[in-house]
Formats: structure tokens, sequence, C-alpha cells
């Protein structure tokens, strides 16, 4: 996974290999979800996760946290200040 000023970079699970670099802009972005071990993001419009990444691989927390920040609500984003 990579943030860029667009949106979220990501190789889809394919059977055998990742995919092709596919980008989710944030604004498509609907919710996420933790579950054993690996982490689900959702886009609009899609019935299953778009996004899923097991939360052993390098640097998942830095990045986790970042996803975080960008999509709390922004009552709470002013609190924190």
């Amino acid at each position: 996974l990579a943030f860029l000023p667009e949106g979220i970079q990501y190789r889809p699970k394919g059977f055998f290999r990742r995919g092709s670099p596919q980008l989710l802009p944030y604004s498509q972005v609907r919710g996420s979800n933790m579950d054993k071990g690996v982490f689900y993001v959702f886009a609009q419009g899609a019935k299953r996760a778009t996004i899923s990444e097991d939360v052993s691989a390098p640097n998942f927390f830095p990045g986790f946290f970042l996803f975080l920040h960008l999509f709390q609500p922004p009552d709470q984003a002013s609190d924190a200040s």
C-alpha cells in the first residue's frame, strides 16, 4: 500500500500473485475493518473489501495510524488539537 496525494495505491490479491497497481481515491473510501490479522478497506459501491492487507506486512502499523488520522470524524480531529 502507498498513500499518494490522490488516493491509496494498492495491488489487488490474485490467485497466484498480486495484480497491477490500482488507485482507490480517498473520496471513495467508505469504511474499514480489522479481523483475524487482516485489515480491510471498503470502497463505495463494492460488496466486498477492495483492499486487504495482513497486519504482519512491513510498516503496516505506521500506515494504519496514518489511515486512522485521515479518516477520523471531523469532530474528533478538532479535539486532538
